[in-house]
């Protein structure tokens, strides 16, 4: 029999799900690092943004990190999640765009029979263009743990291959 969290049974769920959000985000910093990027977090809470790594010389990326761990990626932002989260009719959400950052990144952890963090990357310039709230999981396949996506996810061309296959309802233009 496991020890109950006494510092979890204190916290409301809403900001569980704010906890889950910074831990995520310090996961992608760290898997970033890891593989030798030089990777930063965003320290202003109302950013469009949550992480910015360099690329190349003088060239950098700006990341939306989001959870995943319901199954799907949400393609909006400026709202707050959760089932704790209060839900301000003032406040709008919107659908992100290449103005607001280049890539959403959804971030999956398990902890049954051992952690397990992957990591789903999703080019906004695509993304942009979906008729959809949110994408799941299961259609992402491809972009799961795919660090060289993350790199081209400018490059139209090789994000279009990488998202072929994938069926989503696209914007009419």
């Amino acid at each position: 029999m496991s020890t109950p969290d006494v510092f979890r049974a204190l916290q409301p769920k809403g900001k569980d799900y704010s906890i889950k959000g910074d831990a995520n985000e310090h996961r992608v910093v760290a898997a970033l690092l890891d593989r030798g990027y030089n990777a930063s977090l965003v320290d202003l809470k109302n950013s469009k943004y949550d992480v910015v790594i360099e690329i190349g010389r003088a060239e950098f990326l700006r990341l939306q990190v989001k959870t995943a761990d319901g199954g799907s990626i949400s393609l909006r932002g400026g709202g707050r999640g959760g089932r704790g989260a209060v839900h301000d009719p003032s406040v709008t959400s919107y659908q992100y765009t290449t103005d607001h950052c280049d890539c959403i990144v959804g971030v999956y952890s398990t902890h049954r029979n051992g952690d397990t963090i992957d990591f789903y990357f999703l080019p906004v310039s695509w993304a942009q263009n979906v008729d959809q709230t949110s994408i799941s999981l299961r259609k992402l396949v491809k972009t799961k743990n795919n660090f060289l996506l993350l790199e081209k996810c400018r490059d139209e061309e090789y994000v279009d291959q990488c998202l072929k296959d994938v069926t989503v309802r696209r914007r009419k233009v």
